[in-house]
């Protein structure tokens, strides 16, 4: 099982993974770091326990929003008339399925990084 050192927020974890796993663990790591780079207020470094909380705030709204979204294009999906290429529709709604299920694993991923600081902070 690999271990990689992943950085939030100018937090350094050490977080466990299954085999094949590295690279989606990587990206969700770059993608929580950007969004933890935006939280920075003035100099002053966020409480880890409090950015990831945040983070987990952050990505948890997204996931909320794609499925608005979603939820609105198959509605649409039934109005439009037959003479539109279904599809084309139906891929598009497939990717925006996969990445619904990648928002609620990285807020998921998120959120059970605060467990384990918080479980340290105790």
């Amino acid at each position: 099982m690999p271990n990689l050192k992943i950085e939030i927020g100018g937090y350094v974890f050490q977080i466990a993974c299954e085999d094949g796993e590295e690279s989606s663990l990587k990206a969700a790591a770059q993608l929580l770091n950007s969004e933890a780079s935006k939280l920075k207020t003035g100099g002053t470094k966020i409480p880890e326990n409090k950015m990831l909380l945040m983070l987990s705030l952050i990505m948890a709204d997204e996931s909320l929003s794609v499925n608005k979204v979603l939820s609105s294009s198959e509605k649409k999906d039934v109005e439009l008339s037959s003479t539109v290429n279904k599809d084309i529709i139906n891929s598009n709604l497939t990717v925006s399925k996969v990445t619904l299920d990648r928002f609620e694993e990285l807020v998921t991923q998120a959120e059970a990084i605060a467990d384990s600081v918080k479980s340290i902070s105790s």
